[in-house]
């Protein structure tokens, strides 16, 4: 295994012992907490503090949680070189480079035509419960994401509770231990809306008066039919 450490044009390198290499990580920080640390021989997981960790704001608090759990290819790494602005990891021919964005990893592989494994792994830094950590990729648009979607339809102002657990690993039907249970309410109902009224109904004295008017009316008329009869 060799390390190099590049400057533009100048570099330094050193060939280090295969006793050394299971004991190396490579790490970088961004200025907004973020970090990203893989072990030098990907297949030789160190620890679960490697991987992409965002720093999360949570009130007065922040945490850091993890997304991505390791990325390595199906080779053997000869060589680490670091430029400071990214980290590289050749084997051969085939060069992996590790960039640092303001919220992410930019990962790009040269001269490579087989599978690039990615783990995922989403929990608190701190979390150590290892039960149900499988996911499944969905794609939406343009973009990959993990995640479950219900068909079925939910109640309103109801507390859910859910739990994953694996039920085949690649195709073989491996079932793994339920998760922890988690729970989640639902929005209250919105409220009825009014059907509209109709004009409202006629007064009583309205229907009074009217019915005095056509007895007045009415006598009226009689009166008139009975003086002309008499003239």
């Amino acid at each position: 295994m060799i390390i190099t450490h590049k400057v533009k044009k100048d570099k330094i390198s050193r060939n280090i012992f295969n006793t050394v290499e299971r004991t190396l990580s490579l790490f970088m920080l961004n200025g907004k907490g973020h970090y990203f640390s893989l072990p030098v021989m990907p297949k030789d997981q160190l620890t679960n503090f490697n991987g992409w960790f965002n720093l999360i704001e949570y009130g007065d608090s922040y945490s850091l949680y993890k997304s991505i759990d390791n990325i390595y290819l199906s080779k053997t790494v000869t060589e680490l070189i670091n430029s400071f602005t990214d980290i590289e990891r050749a084997s051969s021919d085939t060069v992996e480079r590790f960039t640092l964005a303001k919220n992410g990893v930019i990962y790009e592989v040269k001269n490579y035509g087989e599978y690039v494994y990615l783990d995922l792994d989403f929990r608190d830094m701190f979390d150590t419960n290892d039960q149900g950590r499988i996911y499944k990729i969905i794609k939406q648009d343009d973009t990959s994401s993990t995640g479950y979607e219900y068909v079925g339809t939910l109640d309103y102002d109801t507390n859910y509770f859910w739990r994953v657990k694996a039920i085949e690993i690649n195709g073989l039907s491996i079932p793994s231990d339920w998760s922890a249970a988690f729970s989640f309410k639902t929005e209250s109902a919105p409220s009825p809306q009014k059907a509209p009224q109709g004009e409202p109904p006629i007064p009583t004295w309205v229907w009074m008066v009217i019915g005095i008017g056509f007895i007045l009316a009415a006598i009226v008329m009689l009166l008139i039919l009975r003086t002309r009869n008499q003239i």
